[in-house]
């Protein structure tokens, strides 16, 4: 740690196209990397990812105690079947997905940083489709859950949906939460706590249609 915090560096890293990522959906990525006594810097950053881009900067004073972290990131048309790749309800659905991430945390781990970090987090979906089999178990509807599961799921057109959350000392809390699709709407509201990794949110279904179930 001592040896960090006196180093200088200057690097520029690009990858046109990266091959594996260990279950990360990243296609290519560029960073300019500066070390400045002890302060990292990763700006800009620049992710290929999920057939979308996110862009940023990273900033880790290491001469911190504990070392102190600064995130800003801008996600931008990530395709949903391709960020979650090992899931079988979003493997044949679709949409772009807008993000802002920007936290700021302490500590010696990025566990430790992310149980205390505070900041803001939105997600936005546009129009696309999302497994329909998901929305009945959410909206309860018996009947059409029956039907799915006997003869196969099928998507549904979603017309938008977002969330935010604000975060403090690690506890993320929703703002808004909203997702509205031709069959249902859903409401939320609730806390994910990123020290704990423990969640407890209620959500909302309405359904516009009746079920004789």
């Amino acid at each position: 740690v001592g040896r960090l915090q006196t180093m200088n560096a200057d690097v520029r890293i690009s990858a046109a196209r990266i091959v594996t990522a260990k279950g990360l959906p990243l296609d290519k990525a560029s960073v300019h990397v500066q070390l400045d006594n002890g302060v990292l810097r990763l700006d800009p950053l620049d992710l290929g990812m999920a057939g979308g881009r996110m862009a940023g900067q990273v900033r880790v004073d290491s001469k911190s105690r504990p070392v102190a972290a600064q995130v800003r990131l801008d996600a931008r048309s990530l395709e949903l079947s391709k960020l979650f790749p090992g899931s079988k309800l979003t493997k044949a659905s679709f949409g772009k997905i807008h993000g802002e991430i920007d936290l700021t945390g302490r500590g010696d781990s990025v566990a430790q940083m992310l149980g205390g970090a505070s900041g803001n987090v939105a997600l936005l979906m546009g129009r696309g489709q999302i497994s329909n089999l998901l929305l009945e178990l959410g909206g309860l509807d018996g009947a059409e859950i029956i039907k799915f599961l006997m003869g196969g799921d099928t998507n549904v057109q979603l017309r938008c949906a977002a969330m935010a959350f604000s975060v403090e000392q690690g506890l993320m809390k929703s703002r808004a939460f909203v997702l509205d699709t031709v069959d249902t709407v859903f409401y939320g509201d609730g806390t994910l706590n990123l020290a704990t990794e423990a969640m407890d949110f209620t959500v909302r279904p309405f359904p516009k249609v009746t079920s004789i179930l």
